[in-house]
């Protein structure tokens, strides 16, 4: 198959065994498929082309979906060796786009994609495809990359190659060992990239705030967001961890600023907003511990992907209805347990509010063929979150 070819998938609706919720099913088959990474865009400017990744027999590339249809189109015929980033032991080796390395213009509808070192793009509905930049032999993209809002420019990590490719072959790579890490800024229509930020450590996500400012993860010694800007040569830590050792593990763009949520520390969970201007943070503990923030471009939902240790281990889908600074706020569960088939990335719920704000897509388990596909839940009778911080 290549760029063009066409597939079918029946959509099939079922109800929430414990919320009565709907479920649309948009995918299905013996492949894997998953939306692009939930900090950045995955739908285009028309809000009815929805952009993911379909993994089958050791391959992956990128597809696009009508949502007002059933038809997808692959976009990529790319041919990566050994392309999965990998986190644990994978089935088998594949070949590809970079996985978890695509990126959606909100401004454009291309589509960025890295072929080995090339970087190529995309268009969602002409499907022309263009060389952009080529990163030199000695290095290789690492991280999640990000368009800023007005498509002029990419932000890119990468890396040794001799030391990512002996490190990768091990599973996840110690982040600390890594030295000479790159953020880099790309303008997209040169085809020239200029350095931002070097460390030594692995960088593993890097995605614009605004059109100025860029966030990126992990520093070797913790979990954070750090925060840079076009100028480049500084970098603001933002949410150090705090005395019991809590820190940030996801952090999500908003209009309302930076949401995040810290790795667990213990029964609860804590989630917060960060003010990229002040770098003031707020903070609210809840009943259970969170996975991942829920992603609502607005950051007037606040969701996630929330689980529990008993009776016995298992995710799902929930949301805040009210905050309290003060108090143990309760979460709303909008799911019943889920448990993705497999481990990797492509196991994860990842929560996105859909624009019409009617639907949240995730990431979920399709017990039929034990693989994981795409649905939207129907949340359009939830309101915003009901919070006096929210309120300026």
């Amino acid at each position: 198959m290549g760029i063009g070819t066409r597939l079918r998938f029946r959509r099939r609706e079922r109800r929430d065994s414990v919320t009565g919720r709907r479920w649309t099913q948009l995918t299905s088959g013996s492949g894997y498929t998953y939306p692009l990474y939930f900090f950045g865009p995955t739908v285009g400017r028309d809000q009815r082309t929805l952009v993911f990744y379909r993994f089958e027999n050791g391959q992956v590339q990128n597809w696009k979906l009508d949502l007002e249809g059933d038809e997808a189109v692959q976009l990529t015929d790319a041919h990566t060796p050994n392309c999965l980033w990998r986190f644990w032991d994978e089935p088998e080796p594949a070949h590809g786009v970079r996985e978890l390395m695509s990126a959606l213009s909100p401004a454009t509808d291309e589509l960025f994609y890295f072929d080995s070192n090339r970087l190529r793009a995309v268009h969602l509905h002409t499907l022309a495809d263009r060389l952009v930049y080529e990163l030199p032999d000695d290095r290789v993209p690492c991280g999640l990359p990000g368009v800023s809002p007005d498509g002029r420019w990419m932000a890119l990590t990468h890396i040794d190659r001799v030391w990512w490719e002996s490190m990768t072959a091990k599973g996840c790579p110690p982040r600390h060992e890594a030295r000479k890490v790159h953020l880099d800024v790309i303008d997209l229509a040169a085809g020239i990239a200029r350095p931002l930020v070097v460390m030594n450590s692995w960088l593993t996500h890097a995605n614009f705030h605004d059109n100025r400012r860029i966030l990126f993860c992990h520093p070797a010694s913790e979990s954070a967001i750090l925060m840079t800007d076009l100028r480049g040569g500084s970098y603001i830590h933002l949410r150090v961890q705090n005395s019991d050792g809590w820190e940030v593990s996801h952090y999500l763009s908003t209009a309302r600023g930076i949401l995040y949520e810290t790795v667990s520390p213990g029964d609860f969970g804590v989630i917060g907003m960060c003010d990229p201007d002040t770098y003031g943070c707020r903070e609210f503990r809840t009943n259970y511990p969170i996975s991942h923030c829920g992603h609502d471009a607005e950051g007037k939902l606040w969701f996630g992907h929330a689980y529990r240790m008993q009776p016995k281990v298992e995710s799902f889908i929930a949301y805040l209805p009210t905050l309290h600074a003060d108090e143990l706020n309760p979460f709303v569960p909008l799911t019943e347990g889920i448990n993705c088939y497999g481990r990797s990335q492509r196991s994860h719920l990842h929560p996105v509010l859909m624009a019409n704000r009617k639907n949240i897509l995730f990431t979920g388990p399709d017990d039929s063929t034990r693989t994981n596909h795409m649905y939207l839940l129907d949340v359009s009778d939830l309101s915003d979150v009901e919070t006096a911080f929210l309120g300026h």
